[in-house]
């Protein structure tokens, strides 16, 4: 006798598939997956967006460049769907580990609540730092900015001879007499051939003359904070510009409060270009560099600033003589 055949279920719509995505995500969310689910099929749901953007994102590089605007908020958007996803499933699994727990299922409990803390802690960790560095960076840039009306233009940078560390240390804003209390320095101490400079920026007129000094007794320069604006500049007149894995660089245009919400070129960037050029730079990071309005910032990882010849040597590898 012939077996009556069972009715084919139709396929799920694509809002029935949604909804049972929506639903997995509520229940992770209040502790109600197993362990099993949790540490599987909820962390594709974790590295799903990052690898969709970073999918897209090279891309989007091969065929155009990974130096551009475009490729950065690209990868922006999928770190923090990324971070957003990591927190969800922190959420869901300190969740769940606490149900377990009440279950009197302590192993498994202790087991979900060991995998989630280390994730959490990396979570925390470099939100915390990134932030804090970008909150110090804005702070930083308008102080700079707002100081120029408190006087702060009349004070030079501080100029400190290390002959024992065999360099200058040079910090805070780049003020007039900046150049001079550099030229005495160095008269001071005219073996020192080297420049550690920790600054958020200043005037460009007093940067051009430190520019000058530096090239013309052909010094080395160093990085490994803070170096922004009219530092830039000051850092790259060096014969060997070292930098260490902390340096943080910011780039702009010139300017003053009150100019132009544009990206116009002033003589200072056409001059900046040529200079940039002169020192080995890669076109697509002096672009993105001199392209910056006066009113944001741009700040390049390291790395970036090392492979586009802003930067020639890690600071690991320095030479013996400033060891």
């Amino acid at each position: 006798m012939r077996k009556a055949s069972l009715p084919r279920q139709p396929a799920p719509t694509l809002r029935e598939q949604l909804q049972q995505i929506a639903q997995r995500l509520r229940k992770h969310w209040h502790g109600e997956t197993t362990l099993w689910e949790a540490t599987t099929h909820c962390v594709v749901l974790v590295t799903l967006p990052f690898c969709v953007c970073l999918l897209f994102g090279l891309t989007w590089g091969l065929f155009t460049s990974f130096e551009t605007r475009a490729y950065d908020v690209v990868m922006n958007i999928g770190f923090g769907l990324t971070v957003l996803a990591v927190a969800w499933w922190c959420k869901g699994m300190f969740t769940l580990s606490n149900r377990l727990l009440s279950d009197q299922r302590f192993f498994a409990g202790l087991l979900a609540f060991l995998i989630a803390c280390p994730v959490a802690w990396q979570l925390v960790t470099n939100l915390s730092v990134g932030f804090v560095e970008s909150v110090a960076d804005e702070l930083e840039a308008h102080a700079r900015k707002s100081q120029v009306n408190d006087g702060w233009k009349h004070r030079p940078m501080n100029v400190l001879a290390l002959p024992e560390r065999h360099r200058f240390s040079i910090t805070g804003d780049i003020g007039a007499g900046s150049a001079k209390a550099l030229t005495t320095a160095l008269a001071a101490h005219p073996n020192i051939r080297l420049i550690e400079l920790e600054s958020p920026g200043g005037f460009v007129r007093e940067a051009d003359l430190l520019v000058g000094l530096i090239e013309r007794n052909e010094m080395d320069t160093l990085v490994r904070g803070r170096c922004a604006s009219a530092c830039t500049e000051i850092f790259l007149a060096g014969k060997r510009r070292f930098v260490g894995p902390g340096a943080r660089f910011g780039f702009h245009q010139s300017g003053f409060d009150g100019r132009e919400r544009n990206t116009e070129w002033s003589i200072a960037e056409y001059e900046s270009s040529i200079f940039y050029r002169s020192k080995g730079v890669s076109q697509d990071f002096a672009d993105l560099a001199l392209n910056t309005s006066y009113y944001s910032i741009w700040r390049p990882h390291v790395v970036d600033v090392k492979r586009a010849g802003f930067a020639t040597q890690w600071w690991s590898d320095r030479p013996k003589e400033y060891d």
